[in-house]
């Protein structure tokens, strides 16, 4: 029951052109490689636009917030205060432009709940 089983031993050239056909044997079809050719071309622009869209938009943003006054027409401020987070500060925004502004210690009667 124990047989020997012989490799057979292949010449280095031999390999060399074994290797070769392997190679080409997985090279896609040219259609096949044309299809994906023309894929991520397709995905290369519409990553390129979705990138100038988000420029675009995020450029917007800063020119709407720095030319809002941050004031109502009748003279108040359009900042508001918003709510006091776990922490114990209160991270303000413009309600016009959203703008966020630094947050800062909620005062002591504000925490308490009695002020705000």
């Amino acid at each position: 029951m124990s047989e020997k089983v012989e490799t057979a031993k292949i010449d280095p050239a031999s390999a060399a052109i074994i290797a070769e056909l392997v190679r080409e044997m997985r090279k896609p079809d040219p259609e096949v490689q044309a299809a994906k050719e023309v894929a991520a071309a397709q995905k290369k622009i519409a990553m390129e636009s979705m990138i100038a869209e988000v420029q675009a938009e995020e450029a917007a943003t800063r020119q709407r917030q720095a030319n809002c006054s941050h004031t109502k027409p009748n003279g108040e401020t359009r900042i508001h205060r918003g709510q006091i987070y776990s922490d114990g500060t209160v991270r303000p925004f413009c309600i016009h432009c959203n703008k966020q502004f630094a947050p800062y210690e909620a005062p002591r009667e504000f925490v308490t709940g009695t002020g705000f």
